[in-house]
């Protein structure tokens, strides 16, 4: 019986620790993926890109590739990531 408690102690942590870890992804990749991050109201201006280092690096690469016609595929394991991208895409008038 103590084994089969330690075992569900052990699973009940690590399930904590899995929930802090996709907490942490969200978190590197946009604050807006929290909503209670968002700006009430939500507007399309350069917020989106200030608030987050990628989407920063994202907004210095694309033009650079668009002057050379270059295609992107931008990949992302959220969908609250691909809205964001949309939101930017719509920001600075990229087609996609």
């Amino acid at each position: 019986e103590v084994g089969d408690n330690l075992g569900a102690m052990q699973k009940a942590e690590w399930s904590k620790l899995l929930c802090l870890l996709m907490q942490l992804r969200k978190c590197c990749n946009h604050p807006y993926m929290f909503e209670e991050a968002m700006p009430d109201p939500y507007t399309l201006d350069s917020h989106i890109v200030e608030n987050a280092g990628k989407m920063r690096a994202l907004d210095k690469l694309l033009p650079k590739l668009q002057s050379r016609g270059s295609k992107v595929l931008l990949f992302s394991g959220f969908t609250s990531m691909l809205d964001l991208l949309e939101d930017y895409c719509a920001y600075r008038s990229y087609k996609f």
